[in-house]
């Protein structure tokens, strides 16, 4: 419980404060407003009546009505939130152990509330009827292989590939990362970009590449490095032209071969590709790990879209849809963080932690220190 006491909370309300962010509404002043915020969304989504309630239940003199709620949280600044994520993010992802930060990334969708301004910003599926149906925002999520924590999360229109939001978000990673991802993001401009920068690629091997066992070398059994040459420039491809011509014609890429074995079905083989050539720093072994790790991002997906209830987006604006995501994660990263100190203390791994218990402690917390 210990990462959600005062001290704790003192250092984010330190970064809010030091922001310059104020407002002159004396009952959602910033820091009431952004636990509150967080409050809101460990209550499962709940509906904006919540944080009013509870803000009464803690003794506050406040309208029943959210409007003034409502205006304070659409003057909060999102680069604020940014802010907070990170810190969030960095706090919950801290092992000393770790040499090399392990990333997972891949897309996710939420439906939206069906407004004329969400409407305008993100489309509805295909095969509708003029006027039916949900708009869906489509997203590329970051999230950290060692705690769980959400670093970034990269909003596009529902119609947008993931590969494209790889592509728009590639400034975010740093040298040294190692990105784990589906094949959707195994391609030449992709590994090659990430290694212009010293980060690294484990992704499954994209299913038009096959592997080519006369012409590549062979590191051991399943186990093989190949040359992918340069192709030509496509104007429907989201990589610029320029950055095209700075990667080298050939590049090298590793492939290792694992496979799948679940009891009552048949053994599943798959390719995985990776820039980790270094065999005797990154074996076989590691490269399976690492790659059958990036489930675990599918099951953080389940945390905030059904433990969490964020699946549907009430907000009626672009705008309130992505500052409503980023206090999500936040919420998400501190019970990530509190996990993660429970676990230490009990000498259990961090994922034997109960989500929803940490995510109603900690709302309990903050009711009593609005």
């Amino acid at each position: 419980m210990r990462i959600m006491d005062a001290g704790f909370k003192a250092q984010i309300d330190a970064i809010i404060e030091a922001h310059g962010y104020g407002g002159r509404n004396r009952t959602w002043g910033k820091m009431t407003l952004f636990w509150s915020m967080v409050g809101q969304a460990l209550g499962f989504n709940a509906p904006y009546a919540l944080a009013v309630k509870e803000l009464q239940a803690a003794g506050r003199k406040c309208s029943s009505s959210t409007a003034a709620f409502c205006k304070a949280r659409a003057k909060f600044p999102e680069e604020l939130l940014d802010l907070l994520l990170n810190f969030t993010a960095g706090f919950a992802a801290q092992n000393p152990l770790l040499l090399r930060r392990v990333l997972h990334i891949d897309g996710v969708s939420f439906t939206l509330a069906d407004t004329p301004t969400n409407r305008a910003q993100y489309d509805t599926p295909s095969g509708l009827a003029e006027g039916c149906g949900f708009p869906v925002m489509s997203a590329l999520a970051v999230r950290a292989a060692a705690t769980g924590a959400f670093l970034a999360l990269f909003p596009g229109n529902w119609k947008t590939h993931d590969f494209r939001l790889f592509i728009a978000a590639i400034s975010f990673f740093q040298p040294g990362d190692i990105i784990v991802a589906d094949r959707a993001f195994c391609a030449y401009t992709s590994l090659a970009w990430l290694r212009s920068i010293g980060a690294d690629m484990v992704c499954r091997l994209h299913q038009r590449r096959k592997v080519d066992q006369s012409t590549a070398k062979r590191n051991a059994s399943g186990d093989w490095t190949l040359v992918w040459k340069k192709g030509a420039h496509s104007a429907k491809s989201p990589v610029p032209a320029e950055q095209l011509e700075s990667f080298p014609d050939e590049l090298a890429v590793r492939v290792v071969k694992s496979s799948e074995q679940r009891k009552g079905f048949r053994s599943k083989e798959i390719f995985i590709a990776t820039t980790l050539l270094d065999t005797t720093l990154y074996p076989a072994r590691l490269i399976r790990d690492l790659y059958q790790g990036r489930w675990k991002i599918e099951e953080a997906f389940r945390d905030l879209k059904d433990s969490m209830n964020y699946g549907f987006i009430r907000s009626r604006s672009p705008a309130s849809v992505i500052k409503t995501l980023k206090v999500a994660l936040i919420a998400l990263n501190l019970v990530r963080a509190m996990g993660a100190t429970a676990a230490r203390r009990h000498r259990v791994h961090w994922e034997r932690i109960s989500f929803k218990g940490a995510a109603v402690s900690i709302r309990l917390f903050l009711i009593h220190r609005l």
